[in-house]
């Protein structure tokens, strides 16, 4: 019964040890793919609250998928949209991933206030009008898989 049960606490820790270091190594890739995150703020009493972070790791392996996934006619359609810009908006894209952050748009008027800016790996979006506040932020990495699934 003894070495029974000192092999049946070797096969938990064993099993301990490889769910843990699989976590570990799940964590991390999400953690360096980052997030994508929205946020939308509506003023009012019924007005919208959501904040939704979405990791983009998951978003990314939905991304390769997407195009069989598609009916054929509707991709060929989005192909043919994208065929004129698609190769230039890529090359943005792809160097978007490499710049230092900086703001690339930043637009105020009396009603609204829009500013788009590259933080960190990724592009960050901020709307704010008198009656709501909404933020995207998509890492550049999950932006260039998306273009490339179609293009």
């Amino acid at each position: 019964m003894r070495n029974f049960s000192r092999a049946l606490i070797l096969v938990f820790l064993a099993s301990v040890v490889t769910f843990g270091a699989a976590a570990m190594a799940v964590g991390a890739k999400v953690m360096s793919d980052g997030l994508i995150y929205v946020s939308i703020h509506e003023r009012g009493p019924e007005g919208v609250n959501l904040t939704l972070p979405i990791p983009a790791t998951l978003v990314n392996a939905t991304l390769d998928e997407v195009p069989g996934w598609m009916d054929p006619v509707e991709r060929e359609r989005i192909r043919l949209r994208l065929d004129r810009f698609g190769p230039g908006l890529l090359a943005v894209l792809e160097g978007l991933e490499n710049v230092p952050d900086a703001v690339l748009v930043s637009v105020e008027s009396d009603r609204e206030q829009v500013r788009i800016e590259k933080r960190g790996g990724s592009l960050h979006i901020e709307v704010h009008e008198p009656d709501s506040d909404v933020t995207v932020s998509i890492p550049a990495e999950s932006m260039t898989r998306a273009l490339r699934a179609f293009i």
